[in-house]
This record gives C-alpha cells, structure tokens and sequence, in this order.
C-alpha cells in the first residue's frame, strides 16, 4: 500500500539564503531522499507553515523533518524551534539545525533547547550528506 502524500513526511528547508537552501536540497537528493520538499526563507515563515498545515490537516500526525538555519532575519531558527517544542503536535519533528557558529556551549544550549542535532554550516553539499543521513536515518530507511 503507498502512503499518500499527506500521509508521507515532508522536509521543510529553512534559511534566508538561496544558495544554502540549493546545497540543502542537493544533499537531501544525494542521500537518496524521495519525500517533498518545503523552502523557506525564516523562522516566521516555518511557524506560519505548520500552523497553516495544522489547520488543513486537524490533529493527525504531523510528519514534518526540518533543517533550520539559526541566523535569520524577523524570527532566528532558535525562536522557531523554541515555538516548535512549546506545541504538544511539533515537539517531536526532528529539527537538524545549522549554522556558522562553531561555539561549543552554544551547541550544547540548542540541544538542550530540542535540536536533534547541529552542524556548522557546510560549503559544499556533500558537507550536508552525513549529517542529513545521521539525524534523520529512521525516515530515509522507511523510504
């Protein structure tokens, strides 16, 4: 039986920068990714993604795998994720975040935060392969 596509996940890439969201999506294909994919260009436009997806779909499962850029203008990836994990349906959508700070306390805060994991932001897209692959293996298996 195949899944329909409300019912398959979808990644939602967010980051204010077109030629990161391409590296992204490069690297999602390299990996062998089959499911749709969302762009996005800021924290407030992911909030008004999911809310808009809450409201077609009701409670059913939200199947959603983002990767969120940290810095962005209007809402920062860290205040999005801190809206996602403050909603009973979005706590658990695994959130890969990214971005060019290489603090280590600063990582260990995202985590703690809810991040399923963080990068430093790759120049190539085959920086983004391992990491993609690592953080969201269960749902690329089920492919």
């Amino acid at each position: 039986m195949r899944e329909s596509s409300d019912e398959r996940p979808s990644f939602v890439l967010v980051d204010d920068d077109d030629d990161d969201r391409l590296l992204m999506r490069m690297a999602l294909e390299a990996a062998g990714n089959r499911y749709p994919m969302v762009e996005l260009a800021d924290g407030t436009e992911l909030i008004a993604y999911l809310q808009q997806e809450l409201a077609r779909k009701g409670d059913q499962k939200m199947l959603w795998l983002v990767i969120l850029d940290l810095n962005m203008p209007i809402m920062s990836g860290s205040e999005a994720l801190s809206i996602m994990r403050q909603h009973p349906l979005w706590r658990h959508v695994p959130v890969l975040m990214l971005s060019t700070v290489d603090d280590q306390k600063y990582i260990e805060d995202l985590l703690m935060a809810g991040a399923n994991n963080y990068i430093a932001k790759p120049t190539t897209f085959h920086g983004y392969i391992e990491p993609i692959k690592h953080t969201f293996s269960p749902w690329f298996s089920a492919q």
